[in-house]
């Protein structure tokens, strides 16, 4: 059987994915592998510019544009490993991520296991340059590894079957809705309303390289849009009280990050999520002052308070106009 597959959504970034590839070629060397190139409606088919890549098991899937969210379950769709590995087109595994992770899984019948990863930029040169580190905390809890730690997909390994399981089993089904902003939000909501086997694999295994001088926060409207209808839809559909607390717990905080002057339909509906879920103990909902005046005030009005103290001005953050925010949640929530 086949160990692993590793299964990379990509579109037109050919310089990125042969980096990814240069990184997983050294990976499963001692491994029974299969690398899945999913192909998202490149302008130029991506199996035409990776001849140097020849000796590797690639299959190569070609699909319109749907984004990397249907990109990912097309791969699952096709894939044959015991093992799961999901990369970006601009990811970087360690050499030893794959073979220490599924050995880690093998030893202990896990459904999933996790690691620590890098941030890095690629400079003009080509070299990388790691700009920050990201260490989640260890949980054996897969409630809260999905809904509170939520390591990027990279980081995790999963056991086919457990993922086949989740997948067929699906709270929210996959749309379009969340395909570009919010995909990675709708695969751990939906797998955290199935239990797993978890468990940390500590040191840093992946390097996700951004190109030089990218805006990380670009987009930061769009998937605060994509996020809210998401967790609306997992609140409206999650039976189970536990997963709709922490979703809850979820809204409260989105809600009380996003800019006062942003579409107030947006922050009404978090709000209105967080009032539908089980009572979170307001501990959870922030720091220590605010339990404190939050036990005199209630949570929403401390948050208010606090709101206004920080003066935080959407002016500084705005990416989008009033009317691409409108025309982007109205063709979300249509």
């Amino acid at each position: 059987m086949t160990d692993i597959s590793v299964i990379i959504p990509a579109f037109n970034r050919i310089d990125s994915l042969k980096h990814s590839l240069q990184s997983v070629r050294k990976a499963v060397k001692n491994l029974n592998y299969e690398i899945i190139v999913v192909d998202d409606g490149s302008d130029v088919p991506l199996s035409e510019q990776m001849k140097e890549f020849n000796e590797l098991k690639i299959k190569h899937i070609r699909q319109k544009n749907q984004g990397p969210l249907f990109a990912r379950l097309k791969g699952l769709e096709n894939a044959e490993g015991k093992y799961i590995q999901f990369l970006d087109s601009d990811d970087i595994i360690a050499i030893n991520k794959l073979e220490d992770q599924i050995k880690l899984m093998n030893s202990k019948n896990l459904d999933v296991s996790y690691t620590d990863y890098q941030n890095a930029r690629r400079l003009k040169s080509g070299d990388i340059e790691i700009t920050s580190n990201v260490v989640y905390e260890e949980s054996v809890n897969s409630d809260d590894l999905f809904m509170k730690i939520q390591p990027v997909l990279n980081t995790f390994v999963f056991k086919k079957k457990y993922l086949d399981h989740c997948m067929n089993n699906l709270t929210v089904k996959a749309s379009d809705k969340f395909s570009y902003a919010a995909d990675d939000k709708w695969f751990l909501f939906n797998l955290s309303v199935n239990k797993a086997r978890v468990e940390k694999l500590k040191g840093f295994y992946n390097v996700v390289v951004n190109a030089e001088g990218l805006n990380l926060s670009k987009n930061w409207e769009k998937l605060t849009m994509s996020s809210t209808l998401l967790i609306k839809e997992f609140v409206d559909n999650c039976s189970d009280d536990n997963i709709n607390e922490l979703l809850g717990e979820l809204a409260f905080h989105l809600w009380r990050i996003i800019p006062k002057e942003f579409k107030s339909e947006i922050k009404e509906s978090l709000l209105d999520c967080w009032l539908k879920t089980p009572a979170v103990n307001s501990k959870k909902l922030g720091g220590q002052y605010f339990n404190l005046i939050s036990k005199i005030l209630g949570p929403i009005n401390t948050a208010y308070l606090f709101s206004y103290f920080k003066k935080v001005k959407y002016s500084k953050y705005r990416t989008m106009t009033d009317e691409e925010i409108y025309q982007y949640w109205n063709n979300l929530i249509k």
